[in-house]
């Protein structure tokens, strides 16, 4: 974890995280959920987004909601019983992954980042065809929801960029992930693709404050440096696009 100080106060939002304890595989105690939430503040990251992992063959949107309002209450009372306010703005949301159907599914709404049309969705980590494509434009078709796709780093080895290209074309918005600023071995490939207008949104994804944890602030401060005011002038722009209506669940 990057130790320094030296981060960039910007209206950024962390798009993309999983610190609810006990929801999926991020978070594992209260206690550590805690940990996360300052150590966003800690580096200047004043808007925050749950997004467990809901995976639609596992469970029901309904179920994921319940489980999820469960752990946020959890978290409030902890929040309430240790006298800790100076934390970051969360609102609600859920990590999709993708299936069959999902562009017909009315249900999926219950997944949208609550007060919102937009959704993070997990697409395969295997070749994507026509298929897949065609079936996450439906979503939009539809039900007018835009599909943020998660993580687009993680399907570049597939050969998959040829449609994420086309669905960014098609109103999608592109999420990547801080980890690919960070890795020396790709950080020049994630400023190439922010300079070529291929991230809309960044996230941390952080999981825990160990292996996978808070890097959003060393993230912003690259793009500052390395791309230019502008750049983040433009990931602020899309954040507030996103969350101008999305409801708050803690401040």
């Amino acid at each position: 974890m990057d130790k320094t100080n030296n981060y960039i106060d910007t209206d950024i939002i962390d798009c993309h995280s999983h610190f609810l304890s006990n929801m999926d595989d991020g978070s594992k105690s209260i206690s550590e959920s805690i940990s996360m939430l300052e150590e966003t503040k800690r580096q200047k990251i004043k808007f925050l987004t749950s997004t467990s992992h809901f995976y639609p063959n596992d469970e029901s949107p309904e179920s994921f909601k319940e489980r999820r309002d469960k752990s946020i209450e959890e978290l409030k009372k902890a929040l309430k019983e240790r006298n800790i306010t100076d934390i970051p703005t969360v609102y609600a949301g859920s990590e999709v992954y993708y299936y069959d159907g999902i562009g017909s599914s009315k249900r999926i709404k219950e997944c949208l980042i609550e007060g919102t049309n937009y959704l993070l969705l997990e697409m395969p980590f295997s070749i994507w065809s026509k298929i897949e494509y065609e079936e996450v434009l439906l979503l939009i078709q539809n039900f007018n929801i835009t599909p943020i796709i998660a993580h687009i780093n993680r399907y570049f080895n597939f050969g998959n960029l040829k449609y994420i290209k086309k669905l960014q074309k098609e109103g999608c918005l592109l999420q990547l992930n801080s980890e690919y600023f960070i890795d020396p071995k790709t950080e020049k490939k994630a400023i190439k693709l922010v300079k070529k207008g291929l991230v809309d949104l960044i996230g941390s994804d952080m999981h825990n404050t160990t292996k996978r944890p808070q890097t959003l602030g060393q993230t912003i401060k690259i793009i500052n440096d390395k791309c230019g005011k502008e750049y983040i002038n433009n990931l602020e722009y899309n954040t507030k696009k996103v969350y101008g209506n999305a409801k708050v669940i803690l401040e």
